[in-house]
């Protein structure tokens, strides 16, 4: 049986930028599961320290305050989430859903009602560095949401705080800021865009950020 007062992390996808966003995780002290489709990945973040692993969320015995998706596209963002072995089926109500991948801003506005419809919050926080900074725990995130997503989002409830998802004071929701954030991967750099998906970043054809 889980604490239930464990600020919960769950990392789908342990690729390159999952497993390093995943291990960044544990390194700040958050109880991290993990979810891919290989063996190898998950048995390598299960001797990190991995609380649990899994090929699917519904194999866990957990509920999740926040989960990073780190996938390829839209189309496998909404499996992971809302489908019929989705992280959705282990969030607990009003977490935070970071959602980490190439999608175009209706894709993501779409997503982003779905997620609300279910009674959790999603940011779309796209991210970049490259393996290398992932694992480091320096990966850049350019996250849009809602303030209630951002606050969501941080480990554990009061107030901006070292170890959690930290912004200036003062700008509403869809406004910018930056802030470090441990559920978003270690990043050195968190900042907020518009929470209606039109601050996503346009990718470069050899994929950074332009």
């Amino acid at each position: 049986m889980s604490d239930e007062n464990t600020f919960r992390v769950c990392v789908i996808g342990l690729g390159s930028m999952g497993m390093g966003a995943a291990l960044s995780c544990l390194r700040a002290g958050l109880a991290t599961s993990g979810i891919d489709l290989s063996r190898a990945r998950l048995d390598a973040f299960a001797a990190a320290g991995g609380e649990a692993v899994a090929v699917a969320a519904t194999e866990f015995d957990l509920q999740f305050d926040a989960a990073l998706v780190l996938v390829v596209n839209a189309a496998q963002a909404r499996e992971a989430i809302l489908g019929e072995t989705g992280i959705a089926h282990r969030m607990r109500p009003g977490g935070a859903i970071m959602v980490s991948c190439t999608q175009s801003a209706t894709d993501a506005q779409a997503l982003g009602q779905d997620i609300a419809a279910r009674g959790f919050l999603m940011l779309d926080a796209p991210v970049s560095g490259g393996a290398a900074k992932a694992a480091s725990g320096d990966m850049t995130v350019m996250a849009s949401g809602s303030e209630e997503a951002f606050c969501s989002a941080r480990p554990g409830a009061g107030g901006c705080r070292r170890q959690g998802l930290s912004h200036r004071a003062g700008h509403r929701a869809g406004g910018h800021g930056q802030g470090h954030s441990p559920v978003a991967g270690g990043c050195s750099h968190c900042r907020r865009g518009r929470g209606d998906g039109a601050g996503r970043p346009r990718r470069h054809p050899a994929g950074h950020d332009v």
